[in-house]
């Protein structure tokens, strides 16, 4: 049960913010197709703060990706051009599906 309200939290927590903030979504995306970004952190009080924006950072990355993943998946079935909430919304119930897969 726990898990449904999660994952059903994250996904209307995607939705939401890409609605709110789709240019960065955009941006997002591809700096993720491009490469990886490195950084370095300088000084005790900075990488504290640091460590919370990068649980936080960790908590919203599945919605990026998943927005990314949607995007490759309408891209591949060569679907038309859907609005972003919908490309979110099909790469994000993709990976939950995998998610679900045991390893």
């Amino acid at each position: 049960m726990f898990q449904v309200l999660l994952t059903s939290g994250f996904g209307v927590l995607g939705v939401i913010l890409l609605k709110l903030f789709p240019t960065q979504f955009t941006k997002i995306d591809e700096i993720i197709r491009k490469s990886t970004v490195k950084k370095t952190v300088v000084g005790l009080p900075i990488a504290i703060i640091a460590g919370f924006l990068f649980v936080i950072g960790l908590m919203l990355a599945g919605l990026f990706v998943a927005f990314t993943f949607g995007k490759k998946i309408t891209a591949f079935l060569k679907l038309p051009v859907i609005n972003n909430i919908l490309t979110f919304i099909i790469g994000f119930v993709v990976l939950v599906l995998l998610y679900l897969i045991p390893i």
